[in-house]
């Protein structure tokens, strides 16, 4: 594996009875890339990442990664009964590493909540619980940010502030970000390189590379419209596999 490789699969395929959820899929992610990953519904997506994170390991093919993985899961809804603050919240993710005060606390102020390290969770904006999710994904310090449809349940302006925050963190701490998005528009607006999965890889490559109008071909079943002259978006209404 290359230095300057962060992940390799190789002839992966997945079944779950008779049926491929994945079939052939070969694809490299160089360190510091930051990759979003669109598909249609059922597509594999998130079988795809489950596989990465190792969830999921009764797969034929490899699979190889360099580096330690944060990962952040899809928005779920969060249960606003429980008695927990931000700060808390984040130490979580450092599982059993004592992780210090100022580590905990700067990296809570990096995702604009600064000052609310004693606020209950459940008080917070579904923007503010992702960008606090997104803290404690990071506070394992990894190399490879793995994120499995970060704006689900997330307004537009909490979007487009999570999208800002993931970009600078991808440049400051060149990370390796590899994102399951339904967000067209901020797909080919952020990331650096596109993935085209629908059960099989039908493109990987640099995103001025690939256009837009390409995925309509790949996936008649997307809704996409221009946002504005180079945005695309879908809404997502159903989950994925």
């Amino acid at each position: 594996m290359a230095n300057d490789i962060a992940v390799v699969v190789r002839d992966l395929n997945y079944l779950i009875g008779e049926k491929y959820i994945l079939k052939n899929i070969n694809f490299s992610i160089k360190k510091g890339d930051f990759v979003g990953i669109v598909g249609p519904n059922g597509a594999g997506k998130s079988t795809l990442i489950k596989i990465l994170i190792g969830e999921i390991d009764n797969y034929t093919g490899e699979v190889m990664i360099k580096g330690k993985i944060g990962y952040l899961p899809q928005f779920q809804t969060f249960n606003r009964e429980v008695p927990i603050n931000a700060y808390q919240f984040v130490k979580m993710g450092s599982y059993k590493n004592k992780k210090n005060v100022k580590l905990i606390e700067k990296l809570i102020e990096e995702v604009g909540l600064s000052g609310k390290e004693k606020q209950l969770v459940g008080t917070m904006s579904g923007g503010e619980i992702q960008r606090l999710s997104l803290a404690r994904a990071l506070i394992s310090e990894p190399d490879i940010l793995i994120l499995d449809e970060p704006e689900a349940g997330v307004d537009q302006m909490g979007k487009a502030r999570f999208y800002e925050l993931l970009e600078e963190f991808q440049k400051r701490l060149n990370l390796t970000i590899i994102m399951v998005s339904h967000d067209i528009g901020m797909v080919f607006e952020k990331c650096t390189t596109v993935m085209c999965l629908n059960k099989t890889l039908h493109c990987h490559g640099p995103t001025e590379k690939i256009k837009p109008d390409e995925l309509k071909l790949l996936f008649p079943d997307f809704d996409l419209w221009i946002r504005s002259k180079n945005h695309y978006e879908r809404e997502h209404e159903h989950g994925d596999i």
